[in-house]
Formats: C-alpha cells, sequence, structure tokens
C-alpha cells in the first residue's frame, strides 16, 4: 500500500500544503516521502517498499523527464510490456511503475488500456502541461479528486488529504445525505 497526493492550480499555495496532504497518508507508506514541484503541478508520494527496494523511490520519469508519475498499486503484466519497450527505452529501475512512463511515451492518452493490475496513478505531462489520474478497472486502488475551477485540480488516495488543501470548502451536501 501506498498513497499519492496532490493538485493542479494557477494559484499562489503555500509551500507546505503538498506536504501536509501527503503527511496525512504516512499511514499507507512508512518508507519514503517525495515530492515533485513545478509552476502548475504538485504530487506527492508516500512509499511502502515492495518491488525495486532500492531503485524503485518516486516520483519515476521518461529518459527526457517531461513525463513525471506517482502511482499507489502493481502492475501485473509489467513483465511483458517491459520487454516489448525495452529495444526503444531505457530502464533505469526494477519497479513496475517505470514502464508506464515508456507506455505514454509509446502510446500517449492509450497507454493506460495496456496495463492490467490494481494501480492509482497520477502522470503529469510537462510538454503538454496535462494531469491524467487513472485507476485500476475494478477500482481497486483509491483515487479521489474534486475539481476546483475549469484548469484546476486535487487529488489524493484518501479523502481526509482535502482537509489540508485551502482551495476546498469541504461542506456535507445534507440533500444527498
Amino acid at each position: 500500500m501506498c498513497g499519492i497526493s496532490g493538485f493542479v492550480t494557477n494559484k499562489s499555495i503555500g509551500s507546505d500544503v503538498l506536504s501536509q496532504m501527503v503527511n496525512t497518508l504516512s499511514h499507507r507508506g512508512p518508507d519514503e516521502e517525495k515530492y515533485y514541484k513545478n509552476e502548475r503541478f504538485n504530487g506527492g508520494h508516500r512509499r511502502l517498499s515492495i518491488n525495486d527496494l532500492s531503485g524503485g523511490g518516486q516520483p519515476l520519469h521518461n529518459e527526457s523527464h517531461n513525463i513525471i508519475l506517482f502511482y499507489n498499486g502493481e502492475i501485473y503484466n509489467y513483465p511483458e510490456l517491459k520487454k516489448k519497450l525495452e529495444s526503444k527505452y531505457i530502464f533505469k529501475t526494477g519497479s513496475d511503475g517505470e514502464v508506464i512512463c515508456h507506455l505514454y511515451d509509446e502510446f500517449g492518452e492509450d497507454a493506460f488500456s495496456h496495463l492490467e493490475g490494481a494501480f492509482a496513478i497520477s502522470l503529469w505531462d510537462k510538454n503538454n502541461k496535462k494531469l491524467y489520474l487513472v485507476r485500476d478497472y475494478m477500482g481497486e486502488k483509491p483515487l479521489y479528486y474534486s475539481k476546483i475551477s475549469e484548469n484546476e485540480i486535487v487529488y489524493s488516495s484518501e479523502l481526509k488529504s482535502f482537509k489540508e488543501f485551502p482551495l476546498l470548502k469541504l461542506e456535507l451536501n445534507k440533500q444527498a445525505v
């Protein structure tokens, strides 16, 4: 079990917001805590080391570092996918998640349809300034999100991270209850 959390916004957010959001996931991954921040995208990860104990830290990148990947879960068919991609791409880790970066390089948005497993993915494409949030078809790995505005979003493996995000107003919808 791991945890991911992050947001895309045009607004200035305090530098500690992302770390507070990711810290709420500490029970999901006691082994490592990492972040990636740029002008729009801010993402983080709490890791429980299972696969590639020394080299599987996140975020994972493609060779040109224009793809930033955080994920939780396991890609069951990664050995087959990696074998197909090895002739075109350099793999620097033994992590099953690294194959996602290269699949995206190869197939764009269609990359995710090649994945078999239980996963929640946050993939930031720096060149296109686009965030992809993807989870497995059965929904085994949790991934929550909330749209803040037309081009702004916040996401996390657990809802409690949203309490740390200042632009999100959490209110109980009494009518829905």
